[in-house]
């Protein structure tokens, strides 16, 4: 079985362009499971607290794609100005297999900080 893989993403500084996740392989899920992947979702979550910010992408929307399915890779697209405020994030990435009924595993996860944009 799969396990939870941790992968801290680059920073970012708020309003720039988020690189997004290029082509990311699930190897161990690929070998694991004999089902395909269908659908990935994205949620990034802020510690701040109350008010904290919240992202949700998913391939469902066009927020990325599964580039392979048999092989359980991915790709979450950039953001050009990236809506989220200073802060550091947690976020998931939830998978969902072609199987009846959908396995919905999560198999990714780490940490994203947003810094404060730079001011003349």
């Amino acid at each position: 079985m799969a396990s939870l893989i941790t992968l801290n993403l680059s920073d970012v500084v708020q309003g720039d362009t988020w690189e997004g996740i290029t082509e990311y392989h699930l190897s161990q899920a690929a070998t694991d499971y004999s089902t395909n992947l269908a659908k990935v979702d994205m949620i990034i979550k802020g510690r701040s607290g109350l008010g904290a910010g919240y992202l949700f992408l998913s391939t469902a929307t066009s927020d990325g794609s599964v580039s392979s399915a048999n092989l359980w890779k991915f790709i979450i697209n950039p953001i050009n100005v990236f809506p989220l405020p200073k802060d550091t994030y947690d976020y998931s990435i939830v998978t969902t297999d072609n199987d009846s009924p959908a396995n919905v595993r999560t198999l990714l996860k780490g940490t994203l900080v947003v810094k404060d944009p730079i001011t003349p």
